[in-house]
């Protein structure tokens, strides 16, 4: 049997090598009209890839796909045979690539053809034994990709069974040209039918006499019959033909005045309705059940002639699924028709390019098209393209003021399109400050209420309540289940959701044939009448949106043309009824929100974070440049507030930065979700050089102003000062750090006192002396605890500080402290005990606390898949395994360090574990050191906890989420290729800001990281909870043409390891404190007359529950705003002491718009928040 096997495999393989690929012999349509003896070519799905996609017969059909490195099979019911053979036929797709790569079907498991489609004709392979495959192009796509149908033959000898197996096999050359296999299970009884029913005819009244009229009756040649018959007036007149196509004349004893206004009907032999109508000047389309067709009619009434033209189509889908809308009985309903383009910053090439594109291929369009058109709408996503348009056409500025106003355009209320955990909380309001603010300033009050970011699958806890704090009541997403509902802040503040499912679907389904597009609108009203619309349903609103890249409004008047022409539902029998169909209306997104919110109730409502499935793409594929990101993030927060605190001592408003700072934000949040794409080193690279820019202001600004605060304080006359700053609102006690350079003679050993003359301990690194022995640089340490909002002072002085040994080779084991008893083991904590409670707090049997491993990483961050892709072990290393020496570094009496270097997959790890001999805190600070670049590699570094710690949590924009409790129910739903059925408890890693912890009933452990993207699960068991921060993964960008994110060279990377007692408020203090660092003056340039004090707070806050995340200039006033958001679930009331005396004081939107005023007394002003709100407020202060 084998043998026999072997010998009709080889036989097959031969026959198909010499075979030849020619134009097929047979046209379609005599192909189409055997189709009803033939199989369908596929019944159930074995293996493969499952996929949605546009075919010939819609816009969302299930399929199967197979790229070159891919199989898939399915099988087909073989109920028929033709003589010797089987045929099949199915609806299929083929990449089009001159360099396509090979696909080889097999019949259950024989190799049959090996085919590929290098261009977009039709072709057919015939084999030796009669064997044929052929494929008929009917239509090439948007990407020129061909679409039609497959037809097999093969000798009954192959087919054993009533099922056949089919398999579909790439040439495994890697290349992402696809075949796709349609699940449709009656596209044999589909072509078959289209092929009986579909004709084209005309008939025509001709005057003879005043009593006479010739009646003409022409069939396409799909009428096969000789004869057919006329109903009009209550009489049957025969019409007969001898030719082909059928072509007849029959006279009729009336004049065609008396027959004006009179009912037809045309009838076939066997009594089947080919037309019908009234003799009278119209035209109009009727669609027909029974058989799933519809007729269109154009007719034509002059003096002496009558003409009807009619065409019959078979379009089953687009026929029942009117029908059932006419059910629905929506006589006064509309569809509102939307346009818009997405549009990230770059990603479809460079962001020079694109604002070009945007430029040429939309918005000048979209301006000319307005202006000539009285019935059109589009919408713009974001503010950022209005500002490229305007800087580069500034005369276009009243065009945009007058299309607003007549509703002919609309613009998103953001700056950009972020992702939204990429960024702090401050960044995202700062995209409606340079979005909708702006968007109000320079065209004329512009009020934009809409946030668009359709293409990122994730949301932020608090986005609702910045939306709806910032005056932004509507969100237009996609990648998520499509309905209109209400997305709910933690606070309690909601804003109105439209979902697409996925933002293309209506595009497609409206540009492939008139037909389609019919269907497509048809099946998306019924679908929107099932939850919404639930007030009026006569009146009920239909959202369809026309979305696709870099594409102007779409005339759709054709379209509009035949839905509005549906008249009527015909039976077999001739009897007519009125078709009912909402009426087509061009509309913005934001008035269709408004309509649809209005015409519906008890809108279902959801709440929490939806963790974004594309975390990969920004922090681990891009990590020097979300380090710059993250660093700009707090220090234009710190910019702010020192800049405020500046103006208030020294009350000259130009003293405060605005136009620097406002330029920096706006470099800041300007990357959106497009890195990489075509030519996506360029964008990166500006993306990066963006927050690069954004850091060196921010830096600049914070220098300076730190510096003439630290200028104005009335030092003592011993002592060289030296002033920290502390922006948190809380008090920071924690080892600061400062490079001094000294004078020759001026120190010879450091030594450091506060500002009541006592010595404060401090330890020296990075010594560096004079050929006279004096001190000339070196890095102090030490231990400071300086105000909320305000400054300590200490003075550097003639001490007995001397640098410790740089450093030592030990055998180090086992490390104590004040507060944990520390065994070392190969390149991390082994051990970590809590000395108060004399517990272990970490779970060391996979991975140590700290360490770093390697795995295999494939994926693209960002694309149209639907789960996380997430690293496997094929390249697996660790730390653990390997033997690690360590070296003792810096020892001294606050801290030492324990060093480490080993190769770890393409690089070397450096590795430093700084333990502080009287802090509940350790950090790590890792180097990547010499990495090659290989694609598809991951590290990632290990802090595991023990099995009590079940609880994480993280730090998020103006919150925290806990995992597992904090997530949208459910699983997102919508579609991309397949579905997000990934329920969001489920989803991770996540995406953090700057701290993520692991908790029991009364301890935690907070870690705080410089990289935006964490895991919690253990990678070998995930049953145990393991915090790891991901450093970075060489992944590709997910554009057929883009660039892969290697990331080769050197990395570092800081993390702080702090143990707390489970308490979210004091965790998420010292997660943020960790990331932090305090401006520090040395020997700043004094004023002549100095006021301040040596140890002073600038503003203060009574209430521990919150933080406060800017203190900035307001942007129209010289007023100080406040902006701080509740960690607590409890309302909190507030009060904030100046040390000036208030003058008023109100409460604002996140945009600093006034709501209402604040109760003052003398230099307090006080305000109730909500819990988890985020409030503002403005203060204005007597100077």
């Amino acid at each position: 049997m084998k043998t026999t096997l072997l010998t009709i495999f080889i036989y097959l393989w031969s026959i198909n090598l010499y075979a030849q690929v020619e134009k097929p012999t047979v046209t379609f349509d005599k192909l189409a009209i055997e189709t009803g003896q033939m199989n369908n070519g596929y019944s159930k799905a074995l293996s493969g890839n499952d996929f949605t996609y546009h075919s010939l017969i819609g816009v969302n059909t299930n399929c199967l796909i197979a790229r070159a490195n891919d199989k898939m099979e399915w099988v087909a019911k073989s109920d028929q045979k033709n003589g010797d053979f089987y045929e099949f036929i199915w609806l299929a797709g083929l990449d089009v690539n001159h360099k396509a790569p090979s696909f080889t079907l097999s019949i259950n498991d024989a190799p049959l053809f090996t085919f590929k489609q290098a261009n977009g004709e039709s072709w057919s392979i015939t084999n030796k034994d009669g064997s044929q495959i052929s494929f008929y192009v009917k239509k090439l796509d948007m990407h020129e990709d061909a679409h039609g149908y497959m037809y097999l033959k093969v000798p009954v000898q192959m087919i054993t069974s009533d099922e056949t197996k089919f398999t579909v096999e790439g040439d495994h050359s890697g290349s992402h040209s696809w075949f796709m296999t349609f699940k449709e299970t009656d596209i044999n009884k589909n072509i078959y039918d289209k092929a009986k029913n579909e004709m084209s005819g005309r008939w025509e009244l001709s005057t003879v006499d005043n009593q006479k009229v010739e009646a003409s009756l022409s069939l396409s040649k799909s009428y096969t019959s000789t004869q057919a018959q006329l109903v009009i007036d209550n009489q049957k007149f025969s019409i007969r033909s001898d030719k082909t196509p059928f072509l007849g004349k029959v006279s009729l004893p009336y004049s065609l005045q008396k027959l004006s206004g009179k009912s037809y009907q045309l009838f076939s032999t066997d009594g089947h309705l080919i037309a019908e109508g009234k003799i009278e000047n119209n035209a109009f389309l009727t669609v027909r059940p029974e058989d799933n067709t519809f007729v269109s009619y154009k007719n034509t009434l002059n003096k002496d002639t009558y003409h009807s033209e009619f065409i019959i189509k078979h379009e089953p889908k687009m026929v029942q699924n009117v029908v059932l809308l006419s059910k629905e009985n929506m006589v006064d309903g509309k569809v509102a028709l939307m346009n818009s383009s997405h549009q990230d910053i770059a990603w479809m090439d460079t962001p020079e390019k694109c604002i070009v594109e945007r430029d040429t291929m939309l918005i000048t369009p979209i301006l000319r098209d307005a202006k000539v058109t009285d019935d059109y709408s589009f919408d713009i996503e974001d503010a950022l393209m209005i500002k490229e348009y305007i800087e580069r056409h500034p005369e276009s500025k009243e065009e945009f003021v007058q299309l607003l106003n007549e509703e002919k355009i609309s613009v998103g209320a953001s700056f950009t399109q972020p992702y939204e955990e990429m960024y702090s909380g401050e960044s995202l309001s700062r995209q409606f400050y340079h979005g909708k603010k702006w968007l109000a300033e320079i065209l004329d009050g512009y009020d934009a209420d809409t946030y668009w970011n359709m293409d990122v699958p994730g949301r932020t806890l608090q986005m609702p309540q910045i939306m709806a704090k910032s005056g932004v009541n509507k969100l237009v997403i996609s990648r998520q289940a499509k309905g209109i509902f209400n997305w709910e802040a933690p606070n309690g503040d909601q804003i109105i959701t439209f979902s697409l499912d996925h933002y293309s679907l209506d595009f497609l389904g409206l540009n492939q044939t008139l037909e389609i597009g019919v269907n497509h609108i048809a099946e998306k009203s019924l679908e929107w009448t099932k939850e919404y619309n639930t007030k009026d349903k006569s009146k009920a609103i239909i959202p369809i949106l026309s979305d696709w890249d870099m594409s102007p409004a779409k005339d759709y008047s054709d379209l509009i043309a035949l839905w509005n022409s549906i008249k009527y539902i015909e039976s077999s029998n001739g009897d007519v009824a009125e078709c009912v169909l909402p009426k087509i209306d061009l509309m913005t997104t934001d008035r269709f929100i408004d309509l649809i919110y209005q015409n519906s109730e008890n809108l279902n409502t959801i709440k929490g974070e939806r963790p974004n499935l594309w975390v990969y793409i920004h922090g681990p594929s891009h990590q020097k440049a979300l380090l710059l990101s993250r660093k700009a993030d707090r220090k234009l927060v710190s910019a702010e507030k020192l800049s405020s605190f500046q103006q208030l001592i020294a009350p000259n408003a130009s003293l405060y930065p605005q136009e620097e700072l406002y330029e920096a934000w706006e470099k800041k949040i300007y990357p959106d979700h497009g890195w990489g794409g075509k030519n996506g080193d360029i964008t990166d690279a500006e993306f990066k050089e963006k927050y690069n820019d954004a850091l060196h202001v921010a830096n600049a600004i914070n220098d300076k102003q730190a510096e003439a605060i630290a200028g104005n304080i009335k030092f003592k006359k011993s002592g060289i000062p030296l002033v920290v700053f502390n922006h948190l609102n809380w008090a920071n006690e924690d080892i600061i750090e400062k490079e001094l350079q000294f004078n020759d003679g001026e120190i010879k050993h450091i030594g450091l006192i506060d500002d009541q003359g006592k010595e404060v301990v401090s330890q020296v690194t990075s010594s560096e002396t004079y050929k006279s022995g004096y001190v000339k640089s070196a890095t102090l340490y030490f231990k400071g605890n300086v105000p909320a909002l305000g400054y300590s002072t200490y003075y550097v002085v003639e001490g007995k500080n001397t640098l410790m040994a740089n450093t030592t080779k030990e055998n180090v084991k086992e490390v104590e402290t004040k507060f944990f008893k520390i065994k070392l083991g190969n390149g991390g904590i082994e051990s970590l005990i809590d000395k108060g409670a004399n517990k272990e707090l970490i779970d060391t049997s996979n991975f140590l606390g700290g360490e770093v491993f390697y795995m295999t990483s494939r994926g693209n961050g960002a694309g149209e898949f639907v789960k996380v892709q997430h690293p496997t072990f094929e390249d697996f290393e660790q730390l653990k395994d390997q033997n690690i020496e360590w070296s003792i570094n810096n020892k001294g009496p606050l801290f030492t360090d324990y060093s480490y270097r080993s190769p770890l997959g393409d690089a070397v790890v450096e590795g430093t574990i700084r333990i502080y001999t009287s802090l509940e805190k350790i950090d790590f600070l890792v180097d990547i050191k010499n990495w090659e670049g290989t694609m598809y590699r991951e590290y990632r570094m290990a802090f595991p906890v023990n099995k009590e710690m079940k609880t994480v949590e993280y730090q998020v924009p103006y919150g925290v989420v806990e995992v597992g409790t904090d997530e949208v129910e459910g699983a997102a739903g919508g579609s991309a290729q397949g579905s997000y059925t990934t329920p969001n408890k489920d989803i991770h890693p996540r995406g953090i800001e700057n701290w993520i912890s692991a908790k029991s009933e009364n301890t935690s452990l907070v870690v705080t990281s410089s990289v935006a993207a964490a895991d919690y699960y253990d990678v070998k068991d995930k049953s145990k909870i393991m915090l790891q921060p991901i450093l970075f993964a060489s992944r590709h960008s997910c554009h057929w043409e883009g660039n892969p994110y290697p990331q080769t060279g050197n990395h570092q990377f800081e993390f702080t390891l702090s143990k707390g007692n489970a308490n979210r408020i004091i965790d998420n203090q010292k997660g943020i404190q960790n990331a932090e660092q305090m401006e520090v003056v040395f020997r700043p340039q004094r004023l002549y007359k100095p006021s301040l004090k040596t140890t002073a707070t600038f503003v203060t806050s009574d209430n521990e529950n919150i933080v406060i995340t800017a203190i900035k200039k307001a942007e129209d006033s010289d007023d100080l705003v406040i902006r701080f958001y509740n960690v607590n679930s409890t309302e909190e009331k507030v009060n904030f002491s100046f040390n000036q005396t208030i003058k008023e004081a109100a409460l604002t939107s996140i945009i600093e718009e006034e709501i209402s005023s604040l109760p003052v007394q003398g230099n307090t002003v006080s305000v109730t928040t909500e819990g988890y709100g985020i409030t503002t407020i403005k203060v204005s202060v007597i100077k």
